[in-house]
């Protein structure tokens, strides 16, 4: 590339390059193969299946600009819209690293949204997130929606990294047809906990956080720091991995005989009912859906599942 553009533009043309061209383009000179080793916003192009399991229909599309490299990081969040009914995803591309926090010169988020009607990727209408809140890629898969709106646990950053970061959990939303962020603070008791032992999931049509595996909080009118405790799971071997309509935690049992089990545990009487799904050498998920006939009128995609799952099957339970 000539001398004389920008570093910050070389850094946009290389990050949009194919793998396979970054891979050649080291050889060109030292200066190139620095910039492609040590670049923070590098990203690669990924894939993002949107699957109906009622009618058995699946629709892949790219995902680009998708950040692999230690600065940053990319979470996908999933919904639908209220107004036209048209599914959704945002990509948020965010720091994960915030000790190279003083190298970095491009700005600390670029959030992106996919309508599938549309069938391209676009910047949103609303707000961006507040740059001391950090997303965690591993945390809720592509977030919990509820009511058109996508809720995420997130940690916010604060202090100088000279005196020491000071971390605090909190939930982070993006609402589908707004295309607005917003934050939901949790309790003082919740907000000390680790983002790691905190978990986020759908209780019909309210919000639940899991703490430690144990502790069942639930949002009461969607109102920051109004969370009620519900009640204890006691720990033994297993862990939830949804909850039914009428409160109950789905979970999976890790056996000693290397079976994984789904089971309905009963928190007043704490019996485990089995549900007849049993696995060898596996780790079993639970996901939500709702009937309807999204992907009706695409043209179905060819699903490559590259993690190893023998089987996808559908438990219709309360």
């Amino acid at each position: 590339m000539s001398d004389n553009m920008p570093f910050e533009i070389q850094v946009e043309i290389i990050k949009r390059l194919p793998l396979k061209s970054l891979v050649q383009f080291q050889t060109v000179s030292k200066t190139w193969k620095s910039m492609i080793d040590d670049v923070d916003y590098i990203a690669r192009r990924g894939r993002a299946i949107i699957w109906n399991p009622s009618i058995r229909k699946a629709f892949a599309l790219d995902v680009p600009n998708v950040a692999y490299v230690k600065t940053y990081g990319t979470v996908l969040g999933f919904g639908v819209c209220h107004e036209t009914t048209n599914p959704k995803i945002v990509k948020i591309t965010y720091i994960e690293n915030w000790s190279n926090m003083e190298s970095i010169s491009c700005i600390p988020y670029q959030v992106e949204v996919f309508t599938l009607s549309v069938g391209v990727w676009r910047l949103p209408y609303g707000n961006l997130p507040r740059k001391t809140i950090q997303f965690n890629e591993l945390h809720e898969g592509v977030g919990v929606a509820i009511d058109a709106i996508n809720h995420r646990i997130t940690t916010t950053v604060h202090g100088h990294l000279l005196i020491g970061l000071k971390h605090k959990s909190m939930i982070v939303s993006f609402d589908m047809t707004s295309e607005k962020f917003r934050e939901i603070y949790l309790p003082d008791i919740l907000e000390c906990v680790s983002v790691g032992d905190l978990e986020l999931y759908k209780l019909n049509e309210y919000l639940v956080v899991l703490e430690r595996m144990t502790i069942v909080w639930i949002m009461e009118d969607g109102v920051s720091k109004s969370f009620t405790k519900l009640y204890f799971v006691d720990p033994i071997s297993y862990f939830v991995r949804k909850f039914r309509k009428t409160g109950e935690p789905v979970i999976s049992e890790n056996n000693v005989d290397g079976r994984s089990t789904l089971a309905v545990y009963e928190h007043d009487t704490k019996h485990v009912s089995n549900l007849g799904i049993n696995e060898v050498s596996c780790v079993l998920f639970v996901c939500t859906y709702i009937e309807s006939l999204l992907l009706f009128d695409q043209i179905s995609s060819m699903l490559y599942l590259t993690l190893g799952f023998k089987k996808c099957g559908i438990y219709k339970g309360g």
